[in-house]
C-alpha cells in the first residue's frame, strides 16, 4: 500500500540517482514539479485534461509549457471525451503519424480513476482505442490524499505507460512562493515526491518508484520514467489466426510454414507478449463471398477476430482492402506439376510421329475451367485444396497440377517421375496479414525487414528445406546409347512390307489358276463346236481355225505376261529376304557398338569421377558465379528502400532473386559488386550497396535541370562467405528526390561475380 510520508518518515530508496536542477529557479507548485518532469521527458507538445478543483495548476502549466517552447493543449475531463480521443488517433492514422500521443492529468484521486475506467473500453474490434494502448505516455498529477494503489486494479493498468505523482490537497490552498534554492541530498523536510510507474511483477501490475520530485521542479532520476515504452507488447496476449500448411517431410509429419515456425522462434524470445493460435472453422484461406465479405483467415482478420494472421497467405489487391500487410517474408510463384512420361512406350510411334498433323493449340480460358468443371463431376477430389491429393491424381497419369510451387519441389525430391514446367506463371508475395489500419503493422513490418536484411530468411530456409532427396542420386545421361527398343519400329515397317508383298504374290498365283482353268475349259468348248462344225459341213472350218489361232496366241502371251509377274514376285520376296537379311546383321552391329559405348561410357565415368574426386578435394562447390540485372522501368523510390533490379540478363549461378533484389552467395570467395544509378531531371539521392548490414559502397547521383541524364557508378570488392547477402537501397537517412530511369538507351543496372576464394 502506497502512503504520503510525513516529516518522520523522511526516508527515500536506496539506488544510484541523478540530480537535476530545476527548470525556473526560486518557483514552487505542482505546475512546477509536472513541468520539470516534461522537460526531462523531452515531450514536444502534450495534452493536458484536468478538473475543476486543478483548473489554476493546468492553467499554470500551459503558460510554462508555453514560454519553454513546448506545444499544449489544454481541456477539461469533460471535453475531452473517449470519442475526441477516437478522432484524434484516427486523424494521426489517416495521415500516417506514428508520434506518440502525449497526456498529463491534473485531477483528484477519484476523478482520475473514473476518467481513466469509464470513457476507455479496450477491445480487439476497436483498433484505434487498442492503439492508444501502446502508443501513448500517461502522467498523472494526482493531488489527494488517498491511496493511489486502487489504480493498481483500474483500467489503467491496461495503458502501457503511466507515471503517477501524488500531491497533498493542502498545496491548492498555497500560493506560488520563492523559494532558496534546495540541495537534492537535504531532504529533512521530505519534500521529495516519489514518480510511480506501473510495472509487471509476476502476474500483476504494481506502483514501482523510478525517481523523485519536488515541488521546485527538481528532480531525482533513478530509470526511465516511462520503461514500458522499451517492453515490446508487454505481456500482451495476441490471438493469432493461421492454418497448417499440408506438406509432408519424409517422415511423413505434417509441416506448417517453416519459415513461419522460424519466425514464431525469433518472437518467443521477447518474453514481453504471448500469442494463441487458432484456425478459421471453414478451414479457407479467404475469398470474397457473394455477399461482399470474406471468409477463412481474411474473414477473422475482417471481423477483428484475431489480431493478426501468421500463414503462408498470398498478398492480393482485393484482399489489401479489408486488411493490412506487413512487407513480404517470402516471394514464390505457381507452377505446373506433370507425371514425367514413360520414354519407352511410345517408341514403337518413332517412325509415325513426325508424319502428325498436329502443330500447336492455343487453349482457351473458359473451356479449360469446363473441362475442369465436367471431369470434377466423375471426380471430386479434382477440387482438393490438399497438394497431396493433388500428386496423388499427377501420379495416375494424364493430369497437371497447378499450385504452390514450394509443395512441388518437396514432392519431387522424393517422387523421381514428377516434373515441373519451368516456367512461372505469376510472381506471389507472402506476409503476415493485420486488420486495417492495425496500429501494429509498421512494428510487424520492421521487425520482418530486420529480419531480412541480416540474412535470416535465408538462413532458415537453408536449415528446414530438405538437403538432398533420393532423386539426386540417380545419374544423367546427357547421350544414351542405341538400343534394340530404340529401332524396333524399322522392323514393324519391313514385317508389314513382307506381308503386303506375300498377300499380292498368293492373289496373283489364285488368278492365275483361276485363268488357266477356264482357259482349258475354252479349248474344250472349242473342240466340242468344231466336231460339230465338221458334222454341219465344212465351209466354216477355216474361218474357225483362223479365230482360234488367235485365240491361243492371245492366251499365250498372257500366261508368258502372269509368268513373268510371278518371277518378279519371286524377285522381290527373294531382296526382302536379303533386306531382313542386312537388317538383322545391322542390328547385331549396332548391338556389338552399343556394348562397346556402353563400355567406354563406363571408364569415361570411372575417369570422370577420380578427376572430380581430386577437384572436390581441392575446391569444392560451385566456382562460376555472376550475375547481371537492370531495372524494367523508372522507379521513385523512398528512403531505407530496396532497389529491385528485376530484369535479370546474367544469373550464373543462381544467386541473384529478381522478387527481392538480393544476391545471395551460393559459395564463400571474394565478389566484385558494380552499380550505375541514372537520375532524371532534377533527381539525386544516396545510393548504397548493402552486404550483411554492412556498406559496401555508396554513390549520389545528381542530375540538373538541363536533364543531362549523368549516371553514377561505383565498384566494390566484397569477401562474403556462403549465405551472405548483398543489396543496393537508398540512404536510411537521406530522402531521395525524384526518380530513377531505365530504358533501352540508359540502363539503372546491378552487377556482381567472383573472382577468387576467401583469404
Amino acid at each position: 500500500m502506497s502512503k504520503i510520508t510525513t516529516s518522520t518518515e523522511c526516508v527515500l530508496s536506496r539506488g544510484n540517482y541523478l540530480f537535476r536542477e530545476p527548470v525556473i529557479q526560486d518557483v514552487t507548485g505542482v505546475a512546477v514539479s509536472l513541468m520539470s518532469v516534461i522537460v526531462y521527458l523531452k515531450w514536444s507538445s502534450v495534452c493536458i485534461i484536468h478538473d475543476n478543483e486543478t483548473d489554476y495548476q493546468a492553467t499554470l502549466l500551459h503558460q510554462m509549457l508555453s514560454a519553454a517552447g513546448i506545444f499544449g493543449n489544454v481541456q477539461r475531463m469533460e471535453q475531452l471525451t473517449s470519442q475526441k480521443i477516437d478522432e484524434l488517433m484516427s486523424e494521426k492514422t489517416a495521415s500516417n503519424d506514428d508520434t506518440i500521443l502525449n497526456c498529463t492529468l491534473l485531477c483528484s484521486l477519484k476523478a482520475c480513476q473514473n476518467y481513466l475506467a469509464k470513457p476507455f473500453e479496450y477491445g480487439r474490434k476497436h483498433v484505434v482505442r487498442s492503439s492508444l494502448i501502446h502508443n501513448s505516455r500517461w502522467l498523472l498529477g494526482i493531488v489527494d490524499n488517498g491511496d493511489i494503489s486502487v489504480l493498481e486494479t483500474n483500467y489503467s493498468t491496461v495503458l502501457d505507460n503511466v507515471a503517477v505523482i501524488q500531491y497533498r490537497t493542502s498545496v491548492l490552498n498555497k500560493p506560488q512562493h520563492h523559494t532558496n534554492k534546495m540541495d537534492f541530498r537535504d531532504t529533512k523536510d521530505c519534500a521529495w515526491l516519489p514518480i510511480k510507474t506501473l510495472m509487471w511483477e509476476k502476474e500483476k501490475r504494481r506502483w514501482s518508484t523510478v525517481g523523485y520530485s519536488q515541488h521546485s521542479g527538481s528532480l531525482l532520476t533513478l530509470t526511465e520514467i516511462f520503461p514500458n515504452s522499451k517492453m515490446g507488447f508487454n505481456k500482451r496476449k495476441f490471438l493469432v489466426g493461421t492454418l497448417p500448411h499440408p506438406v509432408k517431410d519424409l517422415s511423413e509429419n505434417i509441416v506448417i510454414s517453416p519459415t513461419l515456425n522460424s519466425c514464431r522462434s525469433v518472437f518467443d524470445a521477447d518474453d514481453q507478449h504471448g500469442y494463441e493460435i487458432t484456425q478459421p472453422l471453414d478451414g479457407k484461406w479467404g475469398a470474397q463471398m457473394e455477399n461482399g465479405s470474406w471468409n477463412g483467415l481474411i474473414g477473422q482478420l475482417e471481423r477483428r477476430d484475431v489480431d493478426l494472421v501468421a500463414a503462408p497467405v498470398a498478398v492480393q489487391i482485393s484482399r489489401e482492402n479489408v486488411v493490412d500487410f506487413t512487407i513480404p517474408y517470402y516471394y514464390d510463384s505457381p507452377a505446373i506439376l506433370l507425371k514425367k512420361p514413360d520414354q519407352n512406350a511410345k517408341k514403337w510411334r518413332t517412325l509415325i510421329d513426325p508424319l502428325s498433323e498436329y502443330t500447336s493449340t492455343h487453349p482457351d480460358n473458359v473451356k479449360f475451367w469446363n473441362g475442369v468443371v465436367a471431369y470434377n463431376k466423375t471426380n471430386p477430389s479434382i477440387l482438393s485444396t490438399d497438394p497431396n491429393v493433388q500428386i496423388r491424381l499427377v501420379m495416375e497419369g494424364d493430369y497437371a497440377y497447378v499450385g504452390d510451387r514450394t509443395a512441388m519441389e518437396l514432392a519431387m525430391d522424393n517422387n523421381c517421375h514428377l516434373a515441373m514446367v519451368l516456367s512461372d506463371l505469376l510472381a506471389m508475395h507472402f506476409a503476415i496479414a493485420l486488420p486495417n489500419k492495425s496500429p501494429f503493422t509498421k512494428i510487424f513490418s520492421d521487425e520482418m525487414h530486420a529480419i531480412f536484411e541480416n540474412g535470416l530468411l535465408q538462413k532458415w530456409k537453408l536449415e528446414h528445406w530438405p538437403k538432398h532427396g533420393i532423386c539426386d542420386n540417380i545419374p544423367r545421361k546427357e547421350s544414351t546409347p542405341i538400343t534394340l527398343i530404340d529401332i524396333h519400329s524399322s522392323f514393324y515397317v519391313v514385317a508389314f512390307g513382307v506381308f503386303i508383298a506375300s498377300s499380292f504374290l498368293i492373289c496373283e498365283c489364285f488368278k492365275w489358276r483361276y485363268q488357266r482353268k477356264r482357259l482349258m475349259q475354252d479349248r474344250g468348248k472349242q473342240t466340242s463346236h468344231e466336231t460339230d462344225i465338221a458334222e454341219g459341213g465344212m465351209s466354216d472350218i477355216s474361218s474357225r481355225l483362223s479365230e482360234l489361232e488367235n485365240i491361243v496366241k492371245s492366251q499365250n502371251s498372257r500366261i508368258i505376261q502372269l509368268e513373268e509377274n510371278v518371277e518378279t514376285f519371286r524377285q522381290n520376296n527373294t531382296q526382302l529376304g536379303e533386306i531382313i537379311e542386312g537388317q538383322k546383321e545391322q542390328l547385331k552391329s549396332l548391338e556389338r557398338r552399343g556394348d562397346q559405348q556402353r563400355s567406354d561410357q563406363q571408364d569415361n565415368i570411372v575417369k570422370q569421377l577420380t578427376r572430380d574426386s581430386r577437384l572436390l578435394s581441392a575446391n569444392p562447390g560451385v566456382t562460376t558465379v555472376a550475375f547481371h540485372a537492370r531495372l524494367s522501368k523508372p522507379e521513385t523510390p523512398a528512403k531505407h528502400h530496396t532497389i529491385i533490379f528485376d530484369l535479370i540478363n546474367t544469373n550464373s549461378g543462381n544467386g541473384y532473386n529478381k522478387f527481392s533484389g538480393v544476391f545471395t552467395a551460393p559459395v564463400d570467395g571474394i565478389y566484385v559488386f558494380s552499380y550505375t544509378i541514372v537520375p532524371e531531371c532534377n533527381s539525386y539521392g544516396a545510393f548504397e550497396l548493402v552486404s550483411n548490414n554492412q556498406i559496401q559502397g555508396v554513390v549520389f547521383p545528381e542530375a540538373g535541370s538541363g536533364c543531362d541524364y549523368t549516371g553514377s557508378s561505383t565498384v566494390s570488392v566484397v569477401e562474403l562467405a556462403q549465405g551472405d547477402v548483398t543489396f543496393v537501397r537508398t540512404s536510411p537517412t537521406y530522402t531521395p528526390v525524384g526518380t530513377i530511369v531505365s530504358n533501352n538507351n540508359m540502363w539503372t543496372s546491378f552487377a556482381g561475380w567472383r573472382i577468387g576464394d576467401r583469404m
